[in-house]
């Protein structure tokens, strides 16, 4: 029996003032939960009851998950049906209509038989069954739903808003936020502090993920420095200052240092086998090196330790040796300078930390926004405030009791809550507050579970502590066993789960009974199986531990041999599980392996699958966004989203949805007509995204891929089948609220780089995975149970690091604390800390089981940090484990590890299948994000030509584009041909450069990466150019053109674009600095219900002389148009579009004349694309220039015919400025304000 506490008497428990119930695992408390909820809604026990009956929506049950909450929920319901029955059952009985009433437990028996009188008992089943059918309406959940609900219906009594937005995730704020704080902190920096910032963080994306890991504790940070640069600063000088004054001293030093050494070796003072001369050498290289170098630490070495005498088992006679030689004491300065050089990183995180949360404080309540623990912070502001006696009186009156399911889990915003509304510390005088949990099972540590806050709870309600004390989950045989294990620990001076102190234990571990009245057990052959069961690895040769992943493969093997000799006996019915005279056959469900974390799990669920076993995972990440296929489904969204993007479609071919393999892509590549199959296929999948919805497009593909098959076949087929099928519902449900593909593929990625893992309709469906061998995390498992348990990993664990940045520690009077740099004491309370953690979890893991266990053991290194290390009191000195086991003989069966063995029946997993539920009948929305692929062009004016034509969207459209059009290009290429003159094609050139998509991409990305590095850059870097050029033309075996391109490259980042028809002077790109160019800019303008054919008239109109093109089809857009610029160039004040088209329009530079250039631009219709190009311009400048002249800073549009450019008279440019008259008209068309008859 715990100290002060008192053995639970559920129905005698005064209802009304604190209590706090401490249940163990299995003791049944959701059970007892219940039948105080019973109690309540009944009034019953005399003077212990509460003094009035409630209702379920007066009653608050808080949990911690949303799953929890339904469960509880559907139990409590279960309670009061049941209990409503019996009543009905024994009026019946009385009244002779029926032999006896209905069989029920006995405490609930007890519960009513209060109620004597046929009235009595009336009444009492009248009001259960009213309760159990407003259960819809009750007051469970968890406590972020519950305070959302306070701030709303009490939001009079603190001035809050009456609707709060609830943000499910802060990630994308926060991702804002830190570019903010990056653009307005960092990048004005001086040079130093700047320089310092781009080393260490790189981007606002590189520094947030470390502030986001401080925000949970800014309030124990310390104050922010003033001015964070001059800091970094001061930091850096002192920091240059103490290198060079180091370095300095070992450049005086060093000449001595090798005399010393090259003296001992000649004396033969050293042992030479220890430090040979090669070694030394080397050693010495380095320090010269260092002394040269820019670098302020030098790297550790074996050598180098030596030579500071740091290391002296090199010498004869160590113990002669000055250990304070000048020199050698220098070196290890250099060699620990990394430990004590100043360090502004902390700094630099404290700064951003109180940044952040400040900016995202006020961000929030600027936009209404209430994030999960905002709910919390708010209420107790609230509570905290002027009116905070009010609203908790006012809170009381709503809820007069509440009931707090795995208190253990709560953290001090929470219990402080609790603490005000029902004022635990005075003994709750006007309510009921009862606390139900079991501190050995608080794991949350990583999710803000805080096991002092219950500790401090524990306190306060002194005097008011009930235990139970009976299992009724586990055989006794199996119990005995467990309970052995820890009463071991125990043994500890700060006892089994180390918390004990000198007078006083608030965390003892106490063994339980056995409550179940019938034996549970497995039997194998007839035989009975022992309870715990222990494999033991042995150490390698010569006592050394063992790697962890050679524990890991052994233990897998071993686990999954066992499992497929316990099925294979099941087969033929040698397998049972025995309750009582009661047997059923071993079936796979029953066997779980509990792992610690997803790289386990992989392991021995790859060693099951090689013996034809199949299995489940379930993890506390078990939201169905975390499954492999998300990640696939998000390739293929965005490939079917930008169907003409090659990139994204080669990634969403070689997915798991689609299955092609390298061999096929590699096919792809080189065949032209293939690749165009798959464009059109995607350009399919497009068309049905946009008509029919995304559930149906992924059907399609399943379809089309036979996906279904496929996927099934793969070792945990089932599972990703399940995951995609219910991703593409969730799709489906959230398009509904969503505008357009691209809205629904950001909201995708959203959720996967946030799942919320106790959104129940995100967890992962487990229907088909029923009869499989289950695979679950520790913490998953909580709260759960099976009848055969295997522990595979249990001497693993992961000690905390001096690198775990923000060290998380309390002292001895529990008070919190947050440390950047860690001393030995820091390191030694954080250790504790993880090591008390690892025990709790121990527990959580060891009693799960039903009948019995297998735990996988093995000497690896680190095990004295592990929960079992630490709960057997094991050093990490060899050979331990098995002299510890063998005094645990009476409580651990050590069996040798299982032999090889496979499951000879068919495969565990059920592959039969059921009808796929149809998609929701959704009409989508007229706002859209539309792409220029969108828009489409038919019959040219006067002419029979039907044929449709797609605007492209990017540059690699543009080239694709070329390809659908391959007739009537070829038709263009004759007639350019009749008067060329032909080359010779046997020497590579521009012009005999291979022709199709692969390759015009190949140009554009060329140039793509030239503007990144510099125009300018690359005419003075040769061998930057070369590389550029080779990184391009070796993945498609264009070797032989490398000196040609080179050459072309050269000329055209020489050439003087004559740029008069746009009365612009001359201008050559190597002329042009990076700040002048902007390449691939992306562009959305808005739309508002543009009528195509009215923008394509405009356009024809205003444009080359009205000269005849392809006609736009009738379309409407309403929404966004994006798109991308291939190059947005400044010169003398002008900004210029620049399209590179790589069109094969003849076999030399005579083809491309004006007239030939014109001509394809029409029939392309770039008119349309380049006219739109300026549109854009010409609204960002607008709105960025404050003296915008649309004369003076538009410069025009620039075709470059990339073949072209040594045609003497066009230098392959085709040059164009649309009339302001056009552009203006188009905008005010755009804004849905132009009529054009």
């Amino acid at each position: 029996m715990i100290q002060g506490s008192q053995v639970l008497a559920p129905l005698s428990l005064p209802l009304k003032g604190h209590a706090l119930i401490e249940a163990s695992a299995g003791t049944g408390k959701t059970y007892t939960l219940a039948m105080l909820y019973l109690r309540l809604i009944l009034n019953h026990g005399g003077g212990s009851a509460l003094g009035e009956p409630l209702l379920p929506h007066n009653i608050l049950v808080v949990t911690f998950t949303k799953a929890a909450t339904q469960e509880l929920r559907d139990r409590i319901r279960q309670r009061l049906v049941e209990a409503a029955a019996y009543l009905r059952s024994c009026i019946e009985a009385e009244a002779g209509l029926i032999d006896n009433p209905l069989a029920v437990d006995p405490l609930l028996a007890e519960l009513c038989a209060a109620y004597t009188e046929p009235a009595q008992q009336a009444g009492a089943a009248k009001r259960l069954e009213m309760a159990a059918e407003a259960m819809d309406e009750a007051a469970i959940s968890t406590i972020h739903a519950w305070c959302y609900r306070l701030l709303s219906e009490f939001s009079l009594y603190y001035g809050g808003a009456f609707e709060q937005q609830l943000l499910e995730s802060e990630t994308e704020l926060l991702k804002e936020i830190s570019e903010d704080f990056w653009r307005l902190n960092v990048l004005g920096m001086n040079r130093d502090a700047l320089a310092y910032m781009m080393q260490r963080f790189t981007s606002p994306a590189a520094l947030l993920p470390e502030v986001v890991r401080l925000l949970p504790h800014v309030t124990s940070l310390p104050e922010p420095v003033r001015d964070l640069a001059v800091y970094i600063q001061e930091q850096q000088a002192q920091k240059q200052a103490m290198v060079a004054d180091l370095k300095a001293a070992l450049r005086k030093h060093l000449p001595a240092l090798k005399q010393f050494f090259a003296d001992a070796r000649a004396d033969g003072l050293l042992h030479l086998n220890k430090l040979r001369s090669n070694h030394e050498a080397g050693a010495f290289t380095h320090l010269d090196n260092y002394i040269q170098s820019d670098e302020d630490t030098l790297k550790s070495s074996a050598s180098l330790k030596k030579l500071a005498l740091l290391d002296t088992s090199i010498w004869q006679q160590p113990d002669s040796l000055d250990l304070n030689f000048a020199p050698a004491k220098c070196v290890a300065e250099v060699l620990a300078l990394a430990d004590y050089l100043p360090n502004p990183d902390a700094t630099i995180l404290t700064y951003a930390a109180h940044w952040l949360q400040q900016r995202l404080t006020t961000s929030k309540q600027q936009q209404g926004l209430l994030s999960n623990d905002d709910l919390l912070l708010r209420l107790q502001q609230a509570l905290s405030g002027p009116s905070g006696k009010q609203l908790a009186e006012a809170i009381r009156q709503r809820f007069p009791v509440a009931l707090v399911d795995e208190f253990q889990d709560t953290d001090p915003v929470q219990y402080a809550i609790f603490k005000d509304i029902y004022q635990i510390r005075e003994g709750c005088p006007k309510g009921g507050f009862i606390m139900i949990g079991d501190p050995k099972q608080a794991i949350y540590a990583f999710r803000g579970g805080d096991i002092y806050t219950y500790l401090q709870a524990r306190n306060h309600t002194f005097g008011h502590h009930y235990t139970l004390t009976h299992n009724y989950r586990s055989d006794s045989n199996l119990l005995r066993a467990v309970n052995g294990l820890f009463a071991y620990g125990d043994s500890h001076a700060e006892g089994a789960f180390r918390f004990r102190q000198t007078q006083h234990n608030p965390l003892p571990f106490v063994p339980v009974a056995a409550g179940a009245d019938k034996p549970y057990q497995l039997y194998l052959q007839g035989q009975l199986h022992a309870p715990q069961t222990a494999w033991l690895a042995s150490a390698e040769e010569g006592g050394k531990a063992l790697a962890d992943k050679d524990y890991i493969s052994i233990q897998s093997d071993a686990t999954a041999n066992k499992i497929a000799h316990l099925l294979n006996l099941a087969a033929v019915d040698q397998a049972l599980l025995q309750r009582g005279e009661e047997q059923q056959t071993l079936q796979p469900k029953d066997l779980a392996i509990l792992v610690a974390n997803q790289k386990q799990a992989q392991a021995v669920r790859s060693a099951l699958a090689q013996r034809h076993i199949a299995s489940v995972y379930l993890s506390d990440a078990s939201s169905v966004y975390t499954s492999p296929m998300a990640e696939d489904l998000l390739i293929l969204l965005r490939a079917v989203a930008n169907p003409d993007d090659d990139r994204l479609l080669s990634m969403a071919l070689a997915t798991r949805l689609l299955g092609l393999d390298v061999v096929s892509l590699d096919h792809l590549q080189t065949d032209e007509l293939a690749w165009e199959q798959q464009l059109n296929r995607f350009y399919t999948y497009h068309q049905i995204w946009r008509t029919k919805g995304v559930l149906a497009m992924v059907y399609q593909v399943i379809f089309d891929s036979q996906a279904a098959s496929r996927i099934r076949s793969m070792a945990t087929g089932e599972r990703l089948l399940t995951d995609l099928l219910h991703l593409a519902e969730l799709l489906q449900q959230a398009a509904v609220q969503l505008d357009g593909e691209h809205s629904l593929v950001r909201h995708f990625e959203t959720l996967l780089d946030n799942p919320d893992q106790q959104d129940i309709k995100q967890q992962q469906r487990l229907e088909s995975d029923s009869n499989l061998v289950q695979v679950v995390t520790i913490h998953k498992s909580k709260g759960l149970e099976y009848p055969v348990v295997f522990l595979p990993f249990i001497c693993l664990t992961r000690a905390p690091k001096e690198t775990d940045i923000p060290l998380i520690y309390h002292t001895d009077k529990h008070q919190k604390n947050v440390a950047f740099t860690a001393s030995d004491d820091i390191m030694t309370a954080v250790k504790k800390a993880h090591q008390a953690e690892e025990i709790r979890k121990l527990y959580v893991a060891l009693t799960r089981a039903a009948c019995c266990q297998y735990l996988g053991l093995g000497e690896v290194k680190g095990i004295a940090q592990s929960g079992l290390g630490n709960l057997l009191m094991l050093s990490n000195k060899s050979g331990e484990l098995a002299p510890t086991l063998a005094a645990l003989d009476d409580h651990i069966t050590v069996q040798p590890l299982p032999i090889e063995e496979v499951f000879k029946g068919t495969n565990t997993a059920d592959n039969s299948t059921t009808a796929a539920r149809q998609a929701p009948d959704i009409s989508l929305k007229s706002w859209h994000t539309a792409s220029y692929s969108s828009l489409s062009f038919g019959s040219q004016i006067d002419t029979e030509d039907k044929s449709a034509i797609e605007l492209p969207d990017t540059a690699q459209d543009a080239i694709l584009s070329e390809e659908r059009e391959a007739n009537v290009l070829t038709n263009m290429v004759a007639e350019q041909n009749a008067s060329a003159s032909i080359i010779d094609n046997s020497v590579p050139n521009i012009h005999n450069l291979p022709k199709g998509a692969l390759f015009g991409t190949m140009l554009h990305n060329i140039l793509e990466d030239c503007a990144e590095l510099g125009f300018a850059e690359v005419i003075q870097q040769p061998s930057s150019r070369q590389q550029i050029l080779n990184e391009h033309l070796q993945p498609l075996t264009l070797t032989p053109w490398l000196d040609a391109l080179d050459n072309w490259l050269v000329d055209l980042l020489k050439m003087p674009w004559q740029l008069q028809s746009l009365n612009a002077k001359p201008m050559q790109l190597q002329a042009l600095t990076r700040q002048q160019l902007l390449v691939e800019m992306e562009f959305l303008v808005s739309t508002k219900g543009v009528d195509v054919e009215a923008m394509d008239s405009l356009v024809c109109q205003y444009t080359w002389s009205q000269q005849s093109r392809p006609q736009a089809q009738a379309q409407q857009l309403n929404g966004m148009l994006k798109g991308y610029i291939d190059l947005l160039l400044e010169h003398n004040g002008q900004y210029f579009v620049v399209d590179w088209k790589s069109n094969y329009l003849g076999a030399d530079a005579s083809a491309y004349s004006q007239d030939a250039m014109a001509e394809a631009l029409l029939h392309k219709r770039y008119d349309m694309q380049y006219v739109l190009y300026i549109l854009a311009l010409h609204r960002l400048l607008r709105s960025r220039l404050p003296d915008y002249n649309y004369g003076k800073h538009i410069g025009g549009a620039v075709y470059v015919f990339l073949r072209g450019i040594e045609n003497p008279d066009t230098q392959g440019l085709l040059l164009d400025k649309p009339e302001q008259g056009l552009i203006e008209r188009l905008d005010r068309l755009f804004q849905g304000v132009e009529e054009v008859a």
